[in-house]
């Protein structure tokens, strides 16, 4: 028993030994091939470590380059390029505070004037000036046509007696102390005496022979013999260029200032601008200080006459031509201007309170005067200047007038003040 065990532990003890030395020799193969990898190892390391460094030295190489570009380049003065093509314009932004005002600039120079503004309302009237010298006379227009014969007037008293002369007509004359008062049918002047004073004056076509007449057949027609109270034969008239019995001459028309009168005779002579008696013909008259007052200068023709400083107080002028006339600063308180043609005249600074101006054409008038208590009834003031610094308008009467701006009074509230 005792021997078996140890046999047994004998046994053991070799396998145990053989087994150790088993261990042992593949500790000792393991051992090996382990160096033999840490030598493997550590070759690729150090050549690793060899790339290492060498990679440092090319990497320190190239930092290097860098400073030295690095530097060249802040050695380097860079132009600048041309100015791009501007960009679009971005979106307008909010509009900003007002900033403080700044200093006043200098006054720029005047804008063009703008439109005339209406005229305004008529100052008073002041002092009267000087009056200035007399233009030169322009020249004669035509001759109205002739107006409605208005009522005949009372006849006003007897002037006294002028300075008795020789009247001559184409060589013919009356005997001294004689007037002429028509012509007969063989054109012979038909002469009457003069009395003191002068005979009363009718109106051509009431049918009354009055002085001045030829004949009278109570009308004014063409062609029947009788025309303008001038007779005339075998329907022949004055003005139809044929000079016929009783006509000093005929033109062919009835207009004054081309060298034969309306009515068949010739031009007024010097000393006949001092007949002033109705139908008278003192067209260019110069009657400059001339007192008419009161007289009776019924359809007397005083076209383009100069009227200045005249005075005509009282004075008949119905049916009077004053178209183109200068009345300037004439006295003519009531004078009585029916009818009459004042187109185109001139009443500056006249005094004319009183005056009677019905159914007168005082058309593109210079009426800048003073009218006090004026009748224009019916009158005709278009285009006419009566809203001067120098018109004095009071108590004027209106009716029918036609204003200046070719309005109606009776349509403007039975005024034409505001029409002016």
């Amino acid at each position: 028993m005792k021997l078996t065990v140890g046999r047994s532990l004998i046994v053991f003890g070799f396998l145990f030994l053989a087994l150790n030395t088993s261990a042992l020799a593949v500790e000792d193969e393991i051992v090996e091939q382990l160096q033999t990898e840490v030598s493997q190892t550590k070759e690729k390391s150090d050549r690793n470590e060899s790339k290492v460094t060498e990679h440092e030295t090319k990497i320190f190489g190239v930092k290097a380059s860098i400073a030295d570009l690095q530097e060249q380049i802040n050695n380097i003065q860079l132009t600048p390029g041309p100015v791009g093509p501007a960009g679009p314009q971005g979106l307008q932004g909010e509009v900003g505070a007002a900033g403080p005002q700044g200093l006043q600039g200098e006054t720029g120079a005047a804008g063009p004037q703008g439109l005339q503004g209406e005229a305004g309302a008529a100052g008073s009237q002041g002092l009267q000036g000087e009056t200035g010298a007399a233009g030169s006379q322009g020249l004669q227009g035509e001759t109205g046509a002739a107006g409605s014969q208005g009522l005949q007037g009372e006849t006003g008293a007897a002037g006294p007696q002028g300075i008795s002369g020789a009247m001559a007509f184409a060589g013919m004359s009356c005997s001294e102390g004689e007037a002429v008062i028509g012509f007969d049918l063989t054109g012979n002047l038909i002469c009457a005496a003069v009395t003191t004073g002068f005979p009363a004056v009718s109106v051509c076509g009431d049918g009354v022979l009055a002085l001045g007449e030829q004949c009278d057949d109570g009308n004014t027609l063409i062609g029947d013999g009788c025309e303008n109270c001038v007779i005339y034969a075998n329907n022949s008239y004055c003005g139809d260029g044929v000079l016929n019995t009783g006509e000093i001459c005929d033109d062919g028309n009835n207009i004054n200032g081309d060298g034969c009168e309306f009515d068949c005779t010739p031009p007024p002579l010097a000393n006949q601008c001092t007949n002033f008696v109705a139908y008278a013909n003192l067209s260019g008259c110069d009657l400059m200080g001339v007192n008419l007052s009161g007289e009776l200068l019924q359809s007397v023709d005083l076209s383009n006459a100069n009227i200045l400083i005249t005075t005509l107080d009282s004075a008949n002028m119905t049916e009077a031509n004053l178209s183109g006339a200068t009345l300037k600063g004439c006295h003519a308180f009531d004078v009585i201007l029916h009818n009459a043609n004042l187109s185109g005249a001139t009443l500056d600074g006249g005094l004319f309170n009183g005056a009677f101006f019905t159914s007168a054409n005082l058309e593109g008038a210079i009426v800048s005067a003073t009218l006090i208590g004026v009748d224009f009834t019916n009158a005709n003031l278009l285009n006419a200047d009566v809203q001067s610094s120098t018109a004095q308008l009071q108590s004027i009467i209106w009716g029918n007038t036609t204003c200046p701006d070719g309005t109606n009074s009776d349509a403007n509230g039975g005024t034409c003040i505001n029409n002016l």
